[in-house]
């Protein structure tokens, strides 16, 4: 019988786990039907604990396989519950419907710690894909809504929203209103770590407004928490920033949780590009404070440096910047690694230890273009051509406005003006006077467009050393002041140094 079943595994190997969800009986019972198989050379034991069959004998197993007798549902619950089990370990601050009587009953494996929880993940994400792959209806919305927790170093948010608008379709088919806030809510998660804010806030929309139909209040607040962070994205942060204060709010009408912790910290990033690193700061504090009192799991640190070590570079302290980034590189991995190496190598840059920023920039290009992860693989090479002087000039440049030219299909006001004031650097560093003022002011009516106090403080900085260059000292003078009054009243010492230094000059 359980050779038979076989013919039902959708993926390429399997464990005595799944194996006794096909045979009807507990993995101790499979193990040793296993090891028989084995020996009769009707299965192959490739890797300790994990089994295949040969192409031929899949083949027979499927052709002797009937559906109803041989009913693949027990295998593809174990998946979804299992999965299930693994989420809040691997992405404590993700949130899945509760389950209800129309689910299958709970079966699933147990997981001591996150460290078991993603062991099990990447020896099953292939098999896990193929489950999903012949799931249908409810069944199938419920194990792509798993997928949540997998963004972040697991699943490429691209083949998340193509299963998701599969998953989607399907719900609409049924009249589904559970699994049509789920994928709603899926895609606009996948939508914006690809840097797309304007269709995740119209998909985060409808998910809250799902939410609140089915009385799913979690999931409501969480989802307008996410709306209020992707709306950020689109460069209204005075908007963003009263948001953030409300829904942080509603939050604390709960006990502490690792939402309360998220919203604080991507509140502390708002802050931050709106250039008030002190307040930033002392809201990561506090939600690195809640994470700790709740023992959360691992995988929350990496962030988490890097966002305080992100706050230090503005605040001008770089030595407690580069601890900082030392410490999430030590525990980051995927999207976060990539964007801390990139911050890591600007802080090694101002530090003036060229050489090693250089390498740090080169190793945030690799990991984010081998990861497929657009934002932060355009992050990284304007980092690198910010700081790499050992390029070419035009290849400095020529990274940078392609950089820009990314932007411009995929709004990010906080990166695209950050990419003009280093581009604008660079051409003043190459002596291209004219070019570099062009792009400088460019750069500060956009940060002051959007609020992004400390680039509007560098691009006048920089305006001002060209007008002294170019024999304006009085314009020169000006822009060095309003640079100053920007950067003493945010508390930005080393761009306050920078803005000085223009007067002293002069």
């Amino acid at each position: 019988m359980l050779f038979r079943r076989f013919g039902l595994v959708p993926g390429c190997d399997f464990t005595a786990s799944s194996a006794a969800r096909l045979a009807g009986t507990d993995p101790a019972a499979a193990k040793r039907l296993l090891a028989r198989l084995a020996s009769a050379h009707l299965v192959e034991e490739h890797a300790p604990g994990r089994y295949r069959l040969h192409d031929l004998v899949f083949l027979y197993a499927r052709e002797h396989c009937t559906e109803g007798d041989d009913d693949p549902t027990p295998l593809r619950a174990y998946y979804l519950h299992t999965a299930r089990a693994a989420a809040p370990l691997l992405a404590p601050s993700i949130d899945l419907l509760p389950l209800t009587h129309e689910d299958p009953p709970r079966d699933a494996e147990e997981f001591a710690d996150a460290d078991a929880a993603n062991a099990w993940f990447q020896a099953e994400q292939h098999n896990l894909l193929a489950v999903i792959d012949h799931a249908r209806g409810r069944l199938l919305w419920r194990l792509v809504e798993t997928l949540r927790a997998f963004m972040y170093g697991g699943y490429q948010p691209d083949v998340i929203i193509a299963l998701a608008r599969r998953a989607l379709a399907a719900a609409e088919r049924a009249g589904d209103r559970a699994g049509l806030a789920s994928m709603h809510h899926t895609l606009a998660n996948a939508m914006f770590v690809l840097n797309e804010p304007r269709p995740a806030v119209r998909h985060y929309e409808i998910a809250s407004d799902l939410y609140a139909k089915i009385g799913w209040e979690t999931g409501e607040l969480v989802t307008l928490t996410n709306l209020v962070v992707a709306s950020a994205s689109l460069g209204d942060l005075q908007e963003s920033t009263a948001n953030h204060e409300r829904i942080i709010r509603l939050w604390e009408q709960f006990e502490p949780s690792p939402k309360l912790a998220a919203t604080l910290e991507n509140y502390a990033i708002k802050l931050l590009w709106a250039g008030r690193p002190r307040e930033a700061l002392e809201r990561q504090l506090r939600a690195v404070r809640i994470r700790e009192e709740l023992g959360e799991p691992p995988g929350w640190q990496a962030r988490a440096c890097s966002i305080i070590g992100d706050i230090h570079l503005a605040l001008g302290d770089l030595g407690p910047a580069i601890e900082a980034f030392e410490q999430g590189l030590a525990w980051g991995k995927g999207v976060q690694l990539a964007g801390t190496l990139s911050s890591a190598a600007m802080a090694h840059h101002m530090r003036g230890d060229g050489t090693v920023a250089a390498e740090l920039a080169r190793r945030a290009v690799r990991v984010a273009g081998a990861r497929g992860l657009g934002s932060e693989y355009e992050e990284a090479r304007s980092t690198l051509a910010r700081v790499d002087e050992s390029l070419d000039l035009r290849e400095r440049v020529d990274m940078l406005n392609e950089v820009l030219d990314s932007y411009r299909d995929r709004t990010y006001p906080y990166l695209d003006t950050r990419a003009r004031v280093w581009l604008a650097e660079v051409l003043a560093d190459g002596a291209r006077w004219d070019e570099a003022a062009d792009v400088a002011r460019q750069a500060r009516d956009e940060a002051r467009r959007h609020g992004l106090r400390r680039l509007e403080g560098q691009a006048l900085t920089l305006l001002a050393r060209l007008h002294v260059r170019g024999g304006s000292p009085g314009a020169g003078r000006d822009y060095a002041r309003m640079a100053l009054e920007v950067h003493r009243e945010f508390g930005h010492r080393l761009d306050e140094a920078a803005a000085l230094a223009v007067l002293d000059q002069d």
